[in-house]
């Protein structure tokens, strides 16, 4: 994948003709210029046509769930080890350079199916795809001011066995840790304190 490297709008143009869906976020920022954000993603041509006349130097913000991919960060060094130990440097797949200082990756995998939250699956190694997005080059890093730049045009690979594991055991964990949140508020119960406290105050003054 080859967009125009340095034409924010034309980037944008090509995106949405490959059928990514994206959004439009600030200059030079990772902030959606929309309160949507990444639901308001699309792969209409009209749509991001308008956008970037309005915006032309709009970063381009990716939605990875919609667009049928799950982006895997890799931040510094540690995550680029992280991301080795579980096989996700295996097979060559689309690989996006990121602004980033220490430097860092975004690598794209076909979405394995399920839903995928955001999550940290070790250090320095985080997933989007449902419920976040990540930025598309040529958008400018907000704190380096570098460009974000195609670093692997190859065909997107299947998620490796070992990081899709990875991914389903931490989306299982993830999910009974907010049950549990849940289960432990109890609105009833609460309700019923409040009714009690409002009480109160007049029941004291009555007694005195």
């Amino acid at each position: 994948m080859r967009p125009p490297q340095h034409d924010l709008p034309a980037g944008a143009e090509y995106y949405a003709k490959k059928g990514l869906h994206i959004f439009p976020l600030g200059t030079t920022s990772k902030r959606p210029i929309h309160k949507g954000s990444y639901k308001s993603a699309t792969t209409d041509f009209k749509q991001v046509k308008s956008w970037w006349a309005n915006y032309p130097n709009a970063n381009i913000g990716f939605a990875p769930g919609p667009s049928g991919y799950a982006a895997i960060d890799e931040d510094g060094p540690e995550g680029v080890q992280s991301a080795i130990d579980l096989g996700l440097h295996s097979e060559p797949t689309m690989v996006a350079k990121t602004g980033r200082a220490e430097g860092g990756f975004h690598r794209f995998y076909g979405h394995p199916g399920g839903h995928i939250g955001n999550m940290r699956l070790r250090d320095g190694l985080d997933v989007r795809a449902d419920a976040s997005y990540t930025l598309l080059p040529p958008s400018v890093h907000p704190e380096t001011a570098t460009l974000y730049t195609w670093y692997e045009s190859a065909p997107v690979a299947v998620l490796p066995p070992q990081a899709h594991e990875a991914i389903r055991r931490t989306t299982k964990r993830v999910t009974a840790a907010r049950s549990t949140e849940e289960k432990a508020f109890n609105p009833a119960e609460l309700g019923r304190a409040l009714a009690y406290m409002e009480c109160l105050s007049p029941c004291r003054a009555e007694n005195y």
